[in-house]
């Protein structure tokens, strides 16, 4: 086993060609290097025959041509530069095309067009035979060419002396025209020449006298088809393989022929022309005719989504439908062009569900069961907003891909709900955008409006950026105004002031005066025990009390407590500036009216916000006619751009790894990561800060932390395995360490929650 894959690109390409300078799959390849050799292919199956007085059939011994076709190898086989020669005959045309594709074929075909009637017992037959050969590897190909010579052959004439031979002793030396006394009439099954482009067509011939009487069937000899343009219709023959010009030997007198076309539209001309015996002399019967090529407007295809219900409960599967249609005709995809269907959970709080009912991150349907609509299995496992990548890629090369969102709750009644569209980058304002849809379950707020707020958690920010590092901040801690998880003490309490007309807020967790009224605010967060729109949703402080009360502006005539909570605002201090940074609606006020029972909304954010936690919360009416909701959304920018990574051959292994946006090329800055690696050989890695060093041993020492610095860097620490060699020392051999083996780790990285609980 070779110890890395260039390596073994280095042996396949030295034993068969030599390699041009490495390429990427976009580059021009038209112009690789050819290498040539002095070889020649030696045959002894060459011979022709006559099918008429102008017209031969050749067959050329062409050696061994077997193909390669997988993902990162391939090689093809090209004859070219074909010259046949005669030493009476002039040869006016060739039914094969230089460049003609000869995979795994042993023998070549071909039918040789004369200048005129002539007589030759032997013709000689040279070639070139172009090998190329291509590998694509870690995104680059690479690609040569080598040139073989065939021949030059002596071909001999099968029947010395003879135009052909009809089998049972008539001769082919008299061609005479038979159109005045036989036809061949042409039908189709739908009754038209008309042929869509690439696609295929039967023509069905008879051979009839003048009176329509079918001729005899021994009387027949042989059958000639020939396109007038190759490149718009070809002939089909029995094995599936393509022709200008094909010849059907011992044809019946009613058949049919196959013709192929391509994507030139037109009318294009053909010509049928059957040898016929008549007693002791052969004729010739032709037409020509033509069959029209229509270029049909493209249907294009959509990938549509849809789930069962307004939002996913918690650990429960539930239905992700598919469908591909055309948007023009509304009719499925025909489910033979479709060659792949995956779904893939792009969010840390859903997962999807597989055959075998195993929670995977991404699934793809298996072939068999591949339909042109159907459903996937998914689950939340945690409330919040869940996304779903769902990617369908055509048999053309073409690729759909479609994200959907829903909310992940604990129950189906979701009266206000959230739901992620998509996030853009904007390159004149620096922005990433994010879309979402709140949805309303209830008619009656139609043309009222729904007050959204979008806030950062108050954070201690010395304390947090000081420990950004060394600390998992979890649902004990202090330094972050989020209480928001179902196994912990939930210590927000909600009580009505009836004659102040005002609602006010406690908790016992945090020092609630440090808020500060009209800037930060509350959003109230469902728990598995409170979870009522009566009280969800972002309330506004109007002041902050010394003994530890949040003032609200609306009245709520209710008491409770048990409530989960945030409290913060639009504003969050960036270490890397030392600067303020913040996050804002397009609607400013926050104040959107009600369509169709639904709202739009735009979020806007510097880089500095991509991996970080965020809250929005919606409410509509007041009093006991309110209705709210609050959710929490981790902003991930657009897609991260994989890095390429280094050759690992020593233990530890360590190099930085910096994570930049592909929109913007700006850094994923102190935020948290997700990642899966593989390696051409499977070893132990792990992911630390720049400023730690790589532990010497596998077994302590480490510090794990997938999260970013400023710079967007962070230390990846990879172990490879020890390489060994034998020495021999007199009569004993030995087997001691030569370094490392040689480790190429390839890693796809997304952004994580930043407070995953």
């Amino acid at each position: 086993m070779f110890k890395s894959f260039a390596a073994a690109l280095s042996i396949f390409f030295s034993s068969i060609f030599s390699v041009t300078t490495p390429q990427t799959p976009t580059q021009n390849m038209n112009n690789p290097s050819i290498v040539k050799e002095n070889t020649t292919i030696t045959t002894s199956t060459n011979y022709f025959y006559y099918i008429d007085p102008t017209h031969i059939k050749c067959k050329v011994d062409i050696g061994d041509n077997r193909s390669i076709d997988t993902s990162n190898a391939k090689r093809n086989f090209y004859i070219t530069h074909i010259q046949l020669t005669g030493s009476t005959c002039q040869i006016e045309d060739l039914s094969i095309q230089d460049n003609t594709l000869i995979n795994d074929q042993e023998n070549l075909e071909f039918t040789a067009t004369l200048a005129g009637q002539c007589m030759d017992n032997q013709i000689n037959f040279s070639a070139k035979k172009i090998i190329e050969n291509v590998v694509i590897a870690n995104g680059k190909m690479y690609k040569g060419k080598k040139e073989q010579k065939i021949g030059p052959l002596t071909l001999l004439n099968k029947y010395p002396s003879s135009y052909g031979t009809t089998g049972n002793g008539a001769t082919q030396n008299s061609a005479i025209n038979l159109n005045s006394k036989y036809k061949i009439a042409l039908f189709t099954q739908d009754d038209n020449f008309l042929l869509k482009a690439n696609d295929e067509k039967a023509i069905i011939y008879q051979i009839v006298d003048r009176n329509g009487n079918e001729i005899e069937e021994g009387n027949l000899q042989s059958l000639f088809i020939k396109s007038y343009n190759g490149l718009a219709i070809k002939i089909v023959d029995n094995n599936g393989t393509l022709h200008n010009e094909y010849t059907i030997d011992s044809p019946t007198v009613d058949g049919e022929f196959v013709l192929k076309s391509f994507d030139r539209a037109g009318e294009i001309p053909l010509k049928i022309k059957a040898t016929i015996k008549v007693g002791e002399v052969i004729g010739e019967v032709s037409r020509e005719f033509f069959v029209t090529v229509a270029q049909l407007p493209t249907i294009s295809y959509d990938l549509m989504l849809s789930f069962d219900h307004d939002n996913l409960i918690i650990d429960k599967a539930e239905y992700l439908n598919y469908a591909i249609l055309s948007p023009s005709t509304n009719n499925y995809i025909p489910a033979d062009q479709i060659k792949s269907i995956q779904v893939e959970s792009t969010t840390s709080n859903a997962v999807c569900v597989d055959e075998n009912g195993n929670e995977v991150q991404n699934y793809t349907i298996p072939l068999s069961q591949i339909k042109n609509h159907g459903f996937f299995y998914v689950a939340g496992k945690k409330r919040g907003l869940a996304s779903f990548k769902v990617t369908v890629d055509l048999q053309n090369g073409k690729r759909l891909t479609k994200f959907i969102s829903t909310h992940v709750d604990y129950t189906y009644d979701n009266k206000i709900a959230l739901e992620y569209a998509g996030t853009e980058y904007n390159k004149t304002s620096g922005f990433f955008i994010d879309t979402y849809t709140i949805k309303l379950k209830d008619t009656y707020y139609n043309g009222k409006i729904l007050h959204v707020s979008a806030i950062n958690p108050k954070i201690d920010y010395e304390y947090y950026y000081n420990h950004f590092f060394s600390t998992e901040f979890d649902h004990e801690n202090p330094y972050v105004y989020y209480d928001g998880i179902d196994d912990g003490a939930q210590t927000g309490r909600l009580e009505g002031n009836e004659t102040l007309g005002y609602t006010y807020f406690t908790s016992t967790r945090y020092e609630l005066n440090k808020s500060i009224p009209n800037d930060d605010k509350l959003l109230i967060l469902p728990n598995l025990q409170r979870n009522s729109t009566n009280y969800l949703g972002s309330w506004e402080i109007v002041d902050a009390t010394d003994d530890n009360k949040l003032y609200l502006q609306q009245y709520f005539d209710v008491h409770e407590e048990g409530l989960s909570f945030v409290i913060g605002n639009e504003q969050r201090l960036n270490p890397i500036q030392d600067t303020f940074a913040a996050i804002f609606l397009d609607h400013r006020n926050g104040e959107y009216v009600i369509d169709n029972n639904q709202v739009q909304i735009k979020l806007y954010y510097p880089n500095f916000f991509a991996g970080k936690d965020i809250f929005i919360g919606a409410y509509v009416g007041d009093g006991v006619k309110r209705e709210g909701n609050s959710f929490k959304r981790t902003l991930t920018g657009t897609a991260l751009a994989q890095p390429e990574l280094m050759k690992c051959n020593t233990s530890p292994c360590s190099q930085i790894v910096q994570l930049n946006f592909k929109d913007s090329n700006q850094h994923l800055e102190l935020s948290r990561f997700g990642v899966r690696c593989k390696m051409d050989q499977a070893r132990y890695y792990y992911f630390t800060p720049v400023s730690v060093p790589c532990a010497s041993d596998i077994t302590f020492g480490q510090v794990h932390t997938q999260k970013t610095n400023g710079n967007g860097d962070v230390k990846l620490c990879i172990y490879p395995e020890p390489a060994y060699k034998e020495v021999q020392e007199g009569n004993q051999t030995y087997r001691v360490q030569d370094g490392f083996e040689e480790v190429q780790p390839e890693c796809t990285f997304t952004v994580s929650e930043e407070f995953p609980y």
